[in-house]
């Protein structure tokens, strides 16, 4: 056991005490929950990030029917807005944060609320906007809310059962809070295991009878866009452009690039991070590659910079089963 073990085992136990006292309010009813009649689904996880939770949510909206009228109910990270905010046309990162942005850029069509109080954001959806399914971006741990179905995401190289909880680790849930999600998708795994290689996956995460055990791999796009407009990733890689990341894992994305020969500089900031101009001040103009998550926030700090979209990659029966999951909560299943 090393120093730093040591030193955050206690806190990490503590905050497992606190957590298990609040599940347990929320199981035996001292805590209110509210469960509402328009069909919702949570996508979440137990980490504090990472996981990829709004290119599943993107994922989802493209799986299902066109004619289905999807909301998204996010938080809004870091967003400057206060309280429950209706994303309207030209909205950006300062009143939806950069991943609502980013979402409304692509969905324009698709209503978005922003709402720390989740069960506040569905109340106005169901009232106001009265769609046929809402999506939860990040709301695994708002027990307040009761939905009518949750996928919990976790990642290949950290699964949660190899996991503690924060401090010692990067949890900010107890594992056995998995046992509410009716799937479970193992996100940036680099292939699709066989059916023995799933099977030690459910053996050591103890995944539930009923509970339906995928993979998924990011996909990033061959083509870059930006302020100079469209070009192939193969392309731009040529320049050795400098990599600028605020998310909070890019470590996938860099060796995406390597493999494709790049061997650039990579500035990497913090999850959410909030550019400026000095921020590119020591870039003399060179180009950049960037995620569309950090896309959002550039406009008018810098020119010469291309985004590169990523989206999860599922295979046939896998995204077949959620594509009928999502008909199901409709009244559409077959």
């Amino acid at each position: 056991m090393n120093l730093r073990t040591i030193w955050t085992a206690p806190w990490a136990a503590l905050l497992g005490f606190v957590l298990r006292l609040r599940h347990a309010a929320y199981d035996w009813g001292v805590f209110a929950t509210y469960r509402f009649n328009t069909p919702s689904m949570v996508i979440g996880n137990l980490s504090l990030g990472g996981t990829g939770k709004s290119p599943m949510v993107q994922y989802l909206i493209h799986t299902a029917p066109k004619d289905l009228k999807i909301a998204v109910l996010t938080r809004g990270y870091g967003r400057k807005t206060k309280g429950l905010w209706h994303a309207k046309p030209g909205d950006g990162p300062y009143e939806l944060g950069d991943e609502a942005a980013d979402l409304l850029d692509k969905f324009p069509d698709v209503s978005l609320v922003c709402s720390a109080s989740r069960v506040a954001g569905m109340r106005f959806l169901e009232h106001r906007i009265k769609p046929d399914l809402v999506l939860l971006d990040d709301a695994f741990q708002h027990r307040s809310l009761v939905p009518h179905a949750h996928i919990l995401l976790t990642t290949w190289s950290k699964p949660y059962h190899r996991d503690h909880l924060f401090p010692r680790g990067s949890l900010r849930d107890i594992r056995s809070a998995a046992q509410r999600a009716e799937v479970i998708i193992v996100t940036k795994s680099p292939d699709f295991p066989d059916q023995s290689v799933q099977k030690q996956w459910r053996s050591a995460m103890k995944v539930q009878k009923g509970q339906a055990l995928l993979f998924a791999q990011l996909s990033y796009s061959s083509t870059v866009s930006g302020p100079l407009g469209t070009r192939t990733l193969a392309d731009l890689l040529l320049q050795n452009p400098v990599l600028v990341t605020g998310i909070a894992d890019p470590s996938p994305l860099v060796e995406h690039l390597k493999s494709l020969g790049w061997k650039g500089e990579h500035r990497s900031f913090n999850d959410h991070h909030s550019y400026s101009a000095f921020d590119f001040q020591t870039l003399g103009g060179r180009c950049v590659l960037t995620t569309e998550k950090d896309s959002v926030k550039w406009l008018g700090l810098y020119e010469n910079w291309y985004a590169v979209g990523v989206t999860h990659l599922m295979d046939e029966p896998s995204s077949t089963l959620l594509k009928n999951m999502l008909l199901s909560l409709v009244g559409r299943a077959n």
